[in-house]
């Protein structure tokens, strides 16, 4: 077994030395906040990607954006390779050049969820000298036609059935030719701006609060207005693929929905749930619970009837789930159970139902802890978090925390 850390050694490098193992499969865990990765690789070949909701390429879309966290390396017998759940096939031996352009890319913070547009510099002296040192191939210019106003490669990959290896190195000789730029979020500087004008709203007596309050109401005007250039540049007027990628006008209360998902489901026992009925020795809350299953009764109802703890009564059903007493083949209960009882934070939860990208959290993690604001607060300001489920969530947590 090898275990490190991302910041020694870069997640891309990592796998292309694991595909070169001829006739070796390999299971690569990756760990970075609560919800943990999965990379299958047999025999030079990616064959399978996992991150809590996301599968293949989605999960991987992900994992290039990270360059923090620990990994764990686990060497799979023979018996096991046939038996993995293959969910991409992406052969990476004898790339070589895949871990660098992935790192070259990582290290600008360029990710395959990331905005590009044709740059103002395409067909310029400037951009046909770079080109001479990095020809761009036939699929490139293809990609420059379509990305129009602004696209991402990960939508490019859907649109042409390119594979990850393949959009990785159109993205970094669009990006090393300066055939395109990135649109940014600009997301610190809208922080800043906010700020500065919360601050000016005070009297001059009183102090300068260094951190916003989680209310979803408190402080809250909606999405900063632009008041620089640079920060036009992002506005829907001057932009609309930055609009649709970094301040969305409209924001569904996707975990309020989610909850009542939770709340209103019922689930089905299976057949190992059954045989733990046999057995005298299980749990009286387990029991109860799969009793309460099989008579077809829902979350929201077995909770009230319990005279349990709520939160005792959610980890139990949490449980019963992870061990495959229970099932239902709504995936996002798990994810939204995990939420209320504060296993997954609520950054990693819109990550997971995709309300935002692996680059743009970033950002805004970045952003907040230097304008000192918190990042609730921030993911409400730039629309992928709508004030009704931050109000949800702080409400719902009080109600599932422990006693």
């Amino acid at each position: 077994m090898l275990q490190g850390s991302l910041k020694d050694v870069s997640l891309p490098g990592l796998m292309q030395f694991l595909a070169n193992e001829d006739n070796k499969s390999y299971r690569l865990t990756i760990e970075k906040g609560a919800v943990p990765g999965e990379i299958l690789i047999s025999s030079g070949q990616l064959v399978s990607a996992s991150y809590g909701l996301l599968r293949g390429e989605d999960a991987l879309s992900e994992f290039l954006t990270w360059d923090e966290g620990d990994f764990t390396v686990e060497r799979l017998p023979p018996p096991l390779e046939t038996t993995i759940a293959k969910n991409i096939d992406i052969r990476l031996k004898q790339s070589v050049a895949f871990a660098d352009q992935a790192s070259f890319l990582l290290a600008d913070n360029i990710g395959l969820n990331t905005v590009i547009r044709p740059s103002r510099m395409f067909g310029t002296p400037a951009w046909q000298e770079s080109s001479k040192l990095q020809p761009l191939a036939r699929e490139d210019f293809l990609i420059l036609g379509w990305l129009s106003t602004g696209r991402t490669m990960r939508q490019a990959m859907r649109e042409f059935a390119f594979d990850l290896v393949q959009s990785v190195a159109i993205l970094y000789r669009l990006v090393l030719t300066r055939s395109v730029e990135v649109v940014r979020t600009t997301v610190s500087k809208e922080i800043a701006a906010h700020t500065a004008r919360h601050i000016e709203r005070k009297p001059e007596t009183s102090p300068v609060v260094s951190n916003v309050d989680d209310s979803p109401n408190k402080h809250h005007q909606g999405p900063p207005k632009a008041t620089s250039p640079e920060m036009l540049a992002t506005t829907p007027e001057a932009n609309p693929a930055a609009d649709a990628s970094c301040r969305r006008t409209t924001v569904l209360p996707i975990i309020s929905i989610d909850i009542e998902r939770l709340m209103k489901a019922t689930f089905s026992i299976t057949e190992f749930g059954f045989l733990a009925l046999k057995n005298p020795s299980l749990d009286e809350g387990i029991r109860q619970i799969l009793l309460s299953v099989e008579k077809g009764k829902t979350l929201e109802a077995v909770i009230a009837e319990a005279s349990r703890q709520p939160q005792a009564m959610l980890s139990t059903y949490r449980y019963c789930l992870e061990r495959g007493y229970i099932t239902n083949p709504d995936s996002v209960l798990s994810l939204t159970a995990d939420l209320l009882l504060g296993r997954t934070e609520l950054d990693q939860y819109l990550l997971q139902r995709r309300r935002v990208t692996g680059e743009q959290l970033r950002e805004l993690v970045q952003a907040a802890r230097t304008q000192g604001v918190k990042l609730s607060q921030a993911l409400v300001e730039h629309g992928f978090l709508c004030s009704e489920d931050l109000e949800t969530i702080m409400d719902k947590r009080q109600r599932f925390a422990k006693t």
